[in-house]
């Protein structure tokens, strides 16, 4: 079965590339499907004449060693597997002048197209990396105003590549631009307040269309509390104040003055400053910005005549129609930022056969219909779809809720499978079975329709032999139970002498009852559970007695 042949070469992989020869003595044979295998042997035996010219005599041992292993190895073959063979050979010891030497052969479950001899200090692993490289892979876009997640869809394996949070603030009250709440109003009477403690008090603004200082009272208070905040100094120390990122101030320029979110200002912007009542705007230079201990209340207010208030001498912009404005300004921003990040890992991807787009609110549509994603990307979207939740769970959701989109996606095609078998599981059908010895007996009765099997399943038959009374037994046991096994004669613990992969021989069964398998990842949740139950199960043809 090619899925647990891919398993089983994965393994292999990550085995070889731990192994780092000490010298270049490390051997690579990759012989193509329908290739010569006397060709190869004839190689072979030209490069064992090379190695005679070895200088070190303990690195030409082994290089002469590890060839003769792979002409030993090689007569075994009548002709070359029907997809190729690739032979790994050499010395694998970490200590200087002691030989080690190992052999790996593979049969691919693909055909391999590379016709290779290598001799180095690590074995070439690349044509087997790109035999196992998921081909079945789209890109997943969760995104709301506040958060958005950008991820992969790998097989069956959800994975966040970038979490980005924005600074744009809500369409509420509470969600709106803010000061601290011990910036100081200055009074009518000439005194000073918090702006916790303004009530119905009048407080001095600016009336730019008159040039002039004013005061006004506020129409609303609005507060919130917030998980950042920024201080802002002057060149004049005394003028500084602390608010949110999105906070908007008064910045002076050549031509007037415009305004800027708090995250967008930089030191030496000239924020505008009341020196006195009745002083004209004073342009004051930035000295720093820096993060602030974002603890206690903000506060915002809403000031219609004049759209503006000072807090801390500083001129604090106020407008319900600029605040949605600047609001979209800083959506745009940040759904382009997106986009950005996006387009730029998605495109690293060349197997990449679609990408879906999912949120909680109508952001996904406004992302999905902008030109945020480049083109190339923006033509691979398959849909969009409603989620709960951003973030990498928002990832995991958009997934299980795109069935229409990647029908055929091994993820999908394994989620309804685990549904089938839980929901019988939980009606308690009889039409369900799980844990190794029950699947095993129904296997064998040729009862089960369709077997699934947990990639984390590690069952092996084991042969043990007691040190103390030499008592002997074959059991098949989970690996992890190996060392728990007691001697039944006089209870010391069990030797290991030999222990045997049982998957395959399991899967062979299957076949010949002709029972479909499925190797079932534990990247989801339900996979996870399956591997729980013993990580083997199967669905029923009929009720059993």
């Amino acid at each position: 079965m090619d899925e647990l042949k891919e398993k089983e070469l994965k393994a292999m992989i990550v085995e070889l590339e731990k192994i780092r020869g000490r010298h270049t003595e490390l051997v690579t044979v990759y012989i193509p499907a329908g290739f010569s295998l006397p060709k190869v042997s004839e190689q072979i035996r030209s490069e064992q004449s090379t190695a005679q010219n070895i200088k070190s005599k303990t690195v030409r041992k082994n290089v002469l060693g590890a060839l003769e292993r792979i002409m030993q190895h090689l007569k075994l073959y009548k002709q070359t597997p029907p997809n190729g063979l690739v032979i790994f050979c050499g010395n694998v010891s970490d200590k200087e002048g002691v030989a080690d030497l190992e052999l790996w052969v593979i049969e691919p479950h693909e055909p391999i197209k590379t016709r290779l001899y290598w001799c180095g200090q690590e074995f070439i692993l690349d044509p087997l990396k790109e035999m196992v490289k998921e081909r079945e892979i789209y890109g997943i876009i969760v995104v709301d105003k506040s958060n958005a997640a950008i991820g992969v869809l790998r097989g069956k394996k959800v994975s966040l590549l970038k979490n980005l949070d924005s600074i744009v603030p809500g369409k509420t009250k509470a969600g709106g631009w803010c000061v601290h709440e011990d910036s100081l109003l200055q009074l009518e009477d000439g005194k000073t307040c918090k702006i916790k403690d303004v009530e119905e008090k009048q407080f001095l603004c600016y009336d730019f269309r008159n040039m002039k200082t004013a005061f006004e009272r506020h129409n609303h208070l609005f507060s919130r509390t917030s998980d950042k905040a920024l201080e802002i100094t002057t060149a004049y120390p005394t003028l500084k104040i602390k608010v949110t990122p999105e906070h908007m101030f008064f910045v002076a320029g050549d031509n007037g003055f415009k305004t800027k979110p708090a995250w967008k200002l930089m030191e030496k912007d000239r924020l505008l400053s009341i020196n006195k009542t009745g002083s004209e705007p004073l342009p004051v230079k930035i000295s720093s910005i820096k993060e602030a201990d974002p603890s206690g209340v903000f506060y915002d207010m809403e000031v219609p005549k004049y759209q503006n208030f000072v807090a801390n001498g500083l001129i604090i912009h106020n407008s319900a129609n600029r605040y949605a404005r600047i609001r979209e300004g800083l959506l745009n921003d940040f759904l382009k930022k997106v986009g950005e990040v996006a387009t730029s890992n998605f495109k690293q991807l060349p197997e990449l056969k679609g990408v879906i787009i999912g949120g909680p609110g109508p952001i996904k549509e406004q992302f999905a219909e902008g030109d945020f994603l480049e083109y190339t990307i923006k033509g691979k979207v398959l849909g969009i779809v409603n989620t709960s939740y951003t973030g990498e769970y928002g990832l995991k959701e958009t997934v299980n809720r795109s069935e229409d989109l990647i029908s055929e996606a091994s993820v999908i095609r394994e989620k309804k499978i685990l549904d089938r078998f839980f929901a019988e599981l939980e009606k308690d059908s009889g039409l369900a079975v799980y844990g190794f010895f029950e699947t095993a007996n129904a296997l064998k009765a040729g009862n089960i329709e369709l077997l699934l099997i947990s990639e984390a399943f590690d069952w092996v038959r084991t042969n043990f032999e007691c040190p103390s009374c030499g008592y002997k037994a074959e059991k098949i046991v989970n690996r992890k139970q190996i060392d728990e096994q007691k001697c039944p004669e006089c209870n010391s613990k069990l030797g290991v002498r030999e222990e045997k992969e049982i998957t395959e021989n399991i899967i062979k069964t299957a076949e010949e009852m002709g029972t479909n398998v499925e190797i079932i990842s534990t990247e989801t949740q339900r996979g996870e559970q399956l591997k729980e139950l013993g990580g083997i199960a199967g669905i029923l043809r009929y009720k059993s007695h």
